[in-house]
């Protein structure tokens, strides 16, 4: 049973019946003493109205509680992180969902290859964190916006890495290489102090 079935059946029919059956003493006991002029008659198309714009309020909370509860949603990096498996011939292959938030920071571990295919998703790093990737590791990440970290990503005697579009902001340092070579394409890196 669907929401719409739901609602129909707690306020649509017993609304209806209200006034199909209250409209003959509403009209006969108060509304005919009145003047024409000042008579209000409730019709079946006046009730019905009123049910489908209630329809319609109903619906555009239930969907603001939806949206609400999506982007409410938070997720640990670091987690999500050891949670991956190998894929794409990288050892941590990350896929990233858009309508989580991901917080906290990434340690990618010395010698592992990881891809994170951002998708849109929005990182937020801890004050003095950083995604860090070293010790010959490798870090190709993509799609994703990161913000609010020491560093957005840190690199630091890594492998051969790339980062493509991505959005990295308000961080202390937006995109460190240090002996290392990285590909940084199609990226927009601005606000970070």
């Amino acid at each position: 049973m669907t929401f719409v079935d739901k609602f129909d059946m707690i306020l649509e029919r017993p609304l209806l019946s209200l006034f199909s059956s209250q409209r003959n003493i509403l009209n006969e006991k108060i509304l005919r003493p009145l003047k024409p002029a000042k008579v209000a008659n409730i019709t079946f198309q006046g009730a019905k109205a009123m049910i489908v714009r209630l329809k319609l309020l109903f619906s555009i909370i239930a969907l603001a509680g939806i949206l609400f509860s999506a982007s409410s949603s938070a997720m640990d990096l670091q987690e999500a992180y050891n949670q991956a498996g190998p894929g794409e011939g990288y050892d941590k292959l990350l896929v990233l969902d858009p309508t989580e938030i991901y917080t906290g920071y990434l340690v990618v571990d010395p010698g592992l290859s990881c891809a994170i295919h951002g998708n849109g998703a929005l990182i937020v790093l801890n004050e003095n964190a950083s995604i860090w990737c070293g010790s010959q590791s490798k870090l190709d990440i993509d799609g994703c916006v990161i913000r609010g970290g020491a560093y957005g990503i840190n690199y630091e005697y890594a492998s051969n890495s790339r980062v493509e579009n991505c959005t990295i902001v308000e961080n202390t340092v937006g995109i460190r290489c240090w002996a290392m070579t990285a590909v940084i394409k199609n990226c927009v890196v601005a606000d970070n102090s």
